[in-house]
């Protein structure tokens, strides 16, 4: 039974991949703390034939892998990032399918109402690694939108009685540059934001055990398959430049992010003050698979070359979420 003070918040890796691990330090920091009960979940790219033969299926999307001693069959070539960490840190990892025919908005809220499972959620945490869930969809490039935008847009309609608090962390934001989005786009988006953020947070390997926790973890979960997290675990280790690490090197020959203090910054948003501004969030429907999803994104994208929005001068936040900021700082 949770006491009155307990809060109970979602930690939630939001464009697949390994971007939960991005949340590992927030945990961390909160799990210090007694008075949280803490979920991680993690919106996953890992097959459904891996999920259905070693986890437990919840619903249509939603998987419970849970830390096994039996690893024999998960090899380096073995794309499970879920069971990895679930290993690694000794709790279970909730995974929600992305799979662009079967997954559906409507769907990913199942899953996340048969978490809340009546309750109502103090926080949710969405993390992305890079900076996708930051654009507004009238950048020059969009990077990889779909996986981001269709979890946001799950997320926007849970309803407050389900969630009271949603949030956007992301860490690396740079490192998008490198699939595709331009870096001036994201600093102008960052520049957009800087009065909305809730709090900015420079990790430092060398002076917190939570970020080198992160860093260990990172290195026990073949990374070799995130190249996100392997330039931000090496930024903290202290590379600069183009520094490419060595595991990286089967799977590309040059890097093109400069590796920089940008590289280490995780800043945090309140979830509509950053999808406020996207130019396609709301035609999103809870219907549309990952395909109608991308589909959707780039209709509007030619569209908005063509259209000029009137700006507003933003004002600053008088919100915060103190208690994470006295955890982190």
């Amino acid at each position: 039974m949770n006491n009155e003070t307990t809060k109970i918040v979602f930690i939630s890796g939001c464009g697949g991949g390994y971007d939960l691990f991005g949340g590992l330090p927030y945990y961390f920091k909160i799990k210090s703390s007694n008075n949280y009960e803490t979920t991680l979940i993690n919106y996953t790219f890992t097959t459904r034939e891996l999920l259905s033969k070693y986890s437990k299926q919840l619903t249509t999307l939603l998987y419970c892998v849970s830390p096994t001693k039996d690893i024999s069959w998960l090899t380096d070539n073995t794309y499970f990032p879920e069971q990895r960490l679930a290993n690694e840190i000794q709790v279970p990892i909730y995974a929600i399918l992305c799979n662009y025919d079967e997954t559906r908005i409507e769907l990913i809220i199942e899953a996340y109402r048969y978490l809340i499972d009546g309750r109502t959620i103090d926080e949710i945490i969405l993390i992305d690694g890079g900076s996708d869930i930051l654009l507004t969809g009238n950048e020059q490039q969009l990077g990889t939108p779909d996986e981001d935008m269709s979890h946001a847009r799950a997320i926007q309609l849970l309803s407050s009685n389900e969630v009271k608090s949603k949030y956007i962390a992301v860490i690396g934001t740079n490192i998008d540059c490198g699939h595709g989005v331009i870096q001036s786009d994201i600093d102008a988006r960052l520049n957009d934001l800087s009065l909305k953020a809730t709090f900015t947070w420079l990790w430092q390997y060398e002076h917190d055990e939570d970020i080198r926790r992160y860093v260990d973890i990172v290195a026990g979960c073949c990374p070799r398959h995130t190249i996100v997290h392997s330039l931000i675990c090496a930024a903290l280790q202290g590379h600069r430049g183009y520094y490419l690490p060595e595991h990286l090197r089967g799977r590309i020959s040059k890097s093109i992010v400069p590796l920089t203090e940008a590289t280490c910054t995780s800043t945090g948003y309140y979830l509509e003050d950053v999808m406020s501004d996207n130019v396609y969030l709301k035609e999103l429907k809870p219907e549309m698979n990952l395909h109608q999803v991308h589909d959707t994104i780039y209709k509007n994208k030619n569209q908005s070359q063509q259209i000029i929005c009137s700006s507003i001068e933003p004002t600053k936040s008088s919100r915060s979420i103190k208690h994470l900021k006295c955890l982190i700082m």
